[in-house]
């Protein structure tokens, strides 16, 4: 199975998808996973419903999303939730 983006590239995302047998939100946490790519965005039945959230915690990546879209700057967002990092923002948006 593919590791890297190039691998990836390479492989090509519907080959992808075809040997993975999966949807799309599937593939993501797939690749999210393996690849590292959002290490700080997890997905876990168990916290807020499996829905997208910062590192484990009861923070959905939507609401940061929603807050950015909102016009919220990334200082106002640390603020307003201590618990979190720059790095956790970065990945969420």
């Amino acid at each position: 199975m593919a590791k890297t983006i190039s691998e990836v590239k390479e492989v090509g995302w519907s080959a992808l998808v075809e040997r993975l047998g999966t949807s799309g939100a599937t593939l993501f946490i797939y690749l999210s996973m393996e690849l590292k790519l959002f290490d700080r965005i997890t997905f876990n039945p168990q916290i807020m419903g499996g829905r997208a959230c910062i590192r484990g915690m009861r923070i959905p990546v939507s609401v940061i999303v929603g807050q950015i879209a909102q016009g919220a700057t990334i200082e106002e967002i640390l603020n307003d939730y201590p618990d979190l990092e720059p790095k956790d923002i970065q990945q969420a948006i």
